[in-house]
């Protein structure tokens, strides 16, 4: 028989016998009881059964020490009233599909934005990456701002599909691939059980796209630059405006990576030996296995290095920057669209043979060559 539940009673329920539960029901609140564990644990429940369903159903309300009594038999008056529905023949409705509702509301509007977590995710694990900034860049270019202002749970793997066919279609395929790949290890990391408390996100979206879901492969580059070729960049760079023109040439005499160089900064350069040392953060490869790298400075290296120095005001950073060494060198694209056009100019001039699509990184593979 239902009893009235008070603080007495919920206070003196005894633990149910090992392996089985105890109910107390309510006098007041049709189907509200109390339901009392083997182990004490005690919680409001209600039970009933749907207008036109055959089958009863079980809504655990919570832990009587969390909820007032006055609002378990609120909650249990009001799951009686919508399953019991409107009445006049018509069925009732099953409260569990708007509680549902309302925790998915509540997870999206409580669920962190999506560019904080690609804040938190470059902090955490972008930092011990090789090259870092160009990934960063890459997540802030095309994810944050396709998503900037979403909460992170409202994004679907066709939303991740459409950015990534998009930078295809755009004629950048090697940057989709890398996009995608950047974009399911941070949803990855965001979705995990160390992550999921914060940022709210429970699966990743993009899990099931893969690179070949969009036909996208990447085939080894081979271009290497001839003799004549690469006098033709070297000359068509003279004409460049600074640093431009400088990066290219040092890349050429240097053999190193983009990132390498266009990061350089001058507490890296020592004049009086005639070496360039490159940090271990900042070469390729794992973190924990990077090693300095020493290279050494030619007379016409150390020539471009003086050059940018006398046009830097003194406590400059970074050695090739448009921003007087405050900030390193960024728009690789437009400086090489500048530097295609001097040497279509130049290549028109001496009637020599159009250089292939070649890329920045494509003069350390000739030097190696």
């Amino acid at each position: 028989m239902p009893k009235n539940i008070t603080a007495i009673t919920i206070k003196n329920a005894k633990a149910a016998e090992a392996g089985k539960r105890r109910e107390l029901f309510d006098a007041q609140a049709l189907g509200l009881c109390i339901r009392v564990s083997d182990k004490g644990h005690k919680a409001y429940v209600w039970r009933g059964r749907i207008k036109g369903q055959a089958q009863p159903i079980r809504i655990t309300i919570g832990p009587v020490d969390r909820i007032d009594l006055s609002d378990a038999r609120g909650l249990a008056l009001k799951y009686a009233k919508q399953a019991h529905g409107p009445g006049d023949g018509e069925p009732g409705e099953d409260p569990r599909v708007a509680l549902k509702a309302k925790e998915k509301t509540q997870a999206i509007a409580s669920a962190a934005k999506f560019e904080l977590v690609a804040e938190w995710y470059i902090a955490a694990e972008v930092a011990k990456m090789a090259r870092p900034k160009a990934i960063e860049a890459i997540i802030k270019r095309y994810l944050v701002a396709a998503w900037e202002g979403r909460p992170i749970v409202t994004i679907k793997d066709d939303e991740v599909a459409d950015v990534i066919r998009m930078i295809k279609e755009d004629g950048k395929t090697h940057t989709a691939i890398l996009t995608l790949a950047y974009a399911k290890s941070l949803f990855k990391w965001a979705s995990s059980l160390d992550q999921r408390r914060r940022t709210g996100l429970r699966s990743n979206p993009c899990a099931a796209i893969t690179a070949e879901t969009f036909k996208m492969t990447v085939e080894a580059r081979q271009v290497s630059l001839s003799d004549d070729q690469i006098k033709i960049v070297w000359e068509a760079a003279s004409t460049m405006e600074k640093p431009w023109g400088q990066f290219t040439r040092f890349l050429i005499l240097s053999g190193q990576r983009r990132s390498e160089v266009s990061d350089m900064a001058w507490r890296e350069v020592n004049f009086r030996d005639k070496i360039w040392v490159v940090p271990a953060e900042r070469m390729k490869g794992k973190a924990g296995k990077r090693r300095e790298h020493l290279v050494p400075l030619t007379p016409a290296m150390v020539e471009i290095l003086e050059d940018l120095k006398a046009s830097q005001p003194k406590g400059a950073e970074f050695v090739f920057s448009t921003m007087n060494g405050r900030k390193a060198v960024t728009s690789f694209s437009d400086a090489k669209t500048a530097l295609d056009k001097k040497i279509a100019a130049l290549v028109t001039k001496q009637e020599a043979e159009p250089l292939p699509d070649w890329r920045f990184h494509d003069l350390r593979r000739t030097v190696r060559t």
